[in-house]
């Protein structure tokens, strides 16, 4: 068997250097591996000794003195008067309206009705109205949205073409190096 011979001086320093990293490295694990723990002294603990111990009955408190009830004066019930009597609600006499104010009632009821009408018909409008351009507004977005994410697709296919030209000409200046140094033997078919 045949050991390994360095080609010259350099190789053969830089993989001793290695070998001792290496070495120091495994020493410094070991060293801190059984050592990473401090060890705590413990503590003393202060105890106090009695000889007797303190009574444990509660102490005695002494009862206050009563005051005295206060002095209660009779009282005479209060004199309830009876309420007087109802007075007669009259009724007012209900004047009964001519059939030209029938008529000016209903035609004003029906030119409000008419307004209403207009009214409700003026909100439909503007709600239709607003439900287009809301409608338009939200297309716009979305052409807006596509056209993004069109130019993003596009940029992205750019860099990855470009990126892919550049591994290309890597290979192939990698290519041309190795075959600088390929010697072949002159009596290879």
């Amino acid at each position: 068997m045949n050991a390994y011979v360095y080609p010259n001086r350099q190789e053969k320093v830089i993989s001793g250097a290695g070998a001792l990293a290496m070495h120091l490295l495994f020493l410094a694990l070991l060293v801190f591996g059984v050592n990473w723990q401090r060890k705590i002294e413990p503590q003393a603990n202060i105890v106090d000794l009695w000889a007797n111990l303190p009574s444990s009955a509660p102490p005695k408190v002494e009862p206050r003195p009563e005051p005295p009830p206060p002095e209660v004066k009779p009282v005479a019930p209060p004199k309830v008067e009876p309420p007087p009597p109802p007075k007669p609600v009259v009724k007012p006499e209900i004047a009964k309206p001519d059939i030209a104010l029938k008529e000016k009632a209903e035609k004003e009821r029906r030119i409000a009705e008419e307004k209403q009408k207009i009214v409700k018909k003026r909100d439909e409008e503007a709600k239709a109205a607003q439900k287009k351009q809301e409608a338009k507004a939200a297309e716009a977005q979305r052409e807006a949205a596509k056209a993004a994410d069109d130019a993003k697709r596009k940029a992205a296919e750019q860099a990855a073409s470009a990126r892919q030209s550049q591994i290309d000409k890597y290979k192939a200046a990698i290519r041309e190096k190795i075959k600088r140094y390929i010697v072949l033997p002159p009596n290879l078919q």
